[in-house]
Protein backbone atom coordinates (compact mmCIF):
# COMPACT_ATOMS: atom_id res chain seq x y z
CA UNK A 1 0.00 0.00 0.00
CA UNK A 2 3.04 2.80 0.63
CA UNK A 3 4.44 1.75 -2.67
CA UNK A 4 1.55 3.01 -4.54
CA UNK A 5 1.01 6.43 -2.10
CA UNK A 6 -1.56 5.52 0.80
CA UNK A 7 -0.14 6.82 4.10
CA UNK A 8 -1.18 4.73 7.48
CA UNK A 9 -3.84 6.40 8.72
CA UNK A 10 -4.94 3.93 12.12
CA UNK A 11 -3.01 0.88 12.64
CA UNK A 12 -4.33 -2.13 15.20
CA UNK A 13 -3.91 -5.62 16.08
CA UNK A 14 -7.26 -6.45 13.74
CA UNK A 15 -7.73 -3.36 11.86
CA UNK A 16 -5.10 -1.58 9.37
CA UNK A 17 -6.50 1.81 7.38
CA UNK A 18 -4.43 3.41 4.18
CA UNK A 19 -5.77 6.75 2.97
CA UNK A 20 -4.73 8.77 0.05
CA UNK A 21 -5.83 12.06 -1.54
CA UNK A 22 -7.75 10.91 -4.89
CA UNK A 23 -6.37 11.56 -8.08
CA UNK A 24 -9.29 11.17 -9.94
CA UNK A 25 -10.46 14.72 -11.52
CA UNK A 26 -13.87 13.91 -11.77
CA UNK A 27 -13.83 12.00 -8.53
CA UNK A 28 -13.09 15.05 -6.76
CA UNK A 29 -15.51 16.95 -8.45
CA UNK A 30 -18.30 15.05 -7.05
CA UNK A 31 -16.87 14.43 -3.95
CA UNK A 32 -15.18 17.06 -2.68
CA UNK A 33 -17.09 19.86 -0.19
CA UNK A 34 -17.14 23.52 -0.34
CA UNK A 35 -15.33 23.21 2.85
CA UNK A 36 -12.62 20.53 1.48
CA UNK A 37 -12.37 19.94 -2.28
CA UNK A 38 -9.98 17.05 -2.24
CA UNK A 39 -11.57 13.73 -0.79
CA UNK A 40 -9.72 10.88 -0.26
CA UNK A 41 -9.62 7.15 -1.20
CA UNK A 42 -9.23 4.93 2.16
CA UNK A 43 -8.91 0.72 2.08
CA UNK A 44 -9.83 -0.64 5.33
CA UNK A 45 -8.55 -4.18 5.86
CA UNK A 46 -9.88 -6.14 9.32
CA UNK A 47 -8.10 -9.15 10.36
CA UNK A 48 -9.64 -11.82 11.78
CA UNK A 49 -8.01 -15.02 13.46
CA UNK A 50 -9.50 -17.88 14.73
CA UNK A 51 -7.83 -21.67 15.52
CA UNK A 52 -7.76 -22.17 11.94
CA UNK A 53 -7.31 -19.60 9.89
CA UNK A 54 -6.49 -15.67 9.74
CA UNK A 55 -8.90 -13.96 7.26
CA UNK A 56 -8.47 -10.37 5.55
CA UNK A 57 -10.96 -8.23 4.34
CA UNK A 58 -10.71 -5.58 2.36
CA UNK A 59 -12.91 -2.32 2.75
CA UNK A 60 -12.89 0.96 -0.33
CA UNK A 61 -14.66 4.21 0.50
CA UNK A 62 -14.08 7.51 -0.70
CA UNK A 63 -13.96 9.93 1.90
CA UNK A 64 -15.26 14.07 1.57
CA UNK A 65 -14.14 15.94 4.09
CA UNK A 66 -11.27 13.47 5.70
CA UNK A 67 -9.70 13.78 9.43
CA UNK A 68 -12.65 16.40 9.78
CA UNK A 69 -15.40 16.72 11.83
CA UNK A 70 -17.71 16.02 9.15
CA UNK A 71 -16.58 13.02 7.14
CA UNK A 72 -18.92 11.79 4.94
CA UNK A 73 -17.88 8.25 3.59
CA UNK A 74 -19.03 6.80 0.42
CA UNK A 75 -18.40 3.13 0.19
CA UNK A 76 -17.01 2.04 -3.38
CA UNK A 77 -16.71 -2.31 -2.48
CA UNK A 78 -18.47 -2.98 -5.57
CA UNK A 79 -16.57 -0.72 -7.58
CA UNK A 80 -14.72 -2.78 -10.76
CA UNK A 81 -11.34 -1.33 -9.56
CA UNK A 82 -11.51 -2.50 -6.13
CA UNK A 83 -11.16 -6.06 -7.97
CA UNK A 84 -7.30 -5.94 -8.29
CA UNK A 85 -7.17 -5.22 -4.15
CA UNK A 86 -9.00 -8.58 -3.95
CA UNK A 87 -6.42 -10.38 -6.26
CA UNK A 88 -3.65 -9.04 -4.19
CA UNK A 89 -4.82 -10.62 -0.91
CA UNK A 90 -5.85 -14.13 -2.84
CA UNK A 91 -1.98 -13.67 -4.44
CA UNK A 92 -0.73 -13.07 -0.57
CA UNK A 93 -2.67 -15.94 0.47
CA UNK A 94 -1.71 -18.73 -2.14
CA UNK A 95 2.07 -17.56 -1.53
CA UNK A 96 1.66 -18.27 2.41
CA UNK A 97 -0.19 -21.38 1.59
CA UNK A 98 2.60 -22.96 -0.19
CA UNK A 99 5.33 -21.28 2.21
CA UNK A 100 3.57 -23.51 4.93
CA UNK A 101 3.55 -26.61 3.44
Amino acid sequence: MLNTGYNVKNSSESLMVFEKPVQNVLAAVLYGSQYDSSPAARVSYSIVETDYLTRVVASFAVVTNPGSAFERVTPMDNNPDTRGFQMRLDEMKAFLESRGK
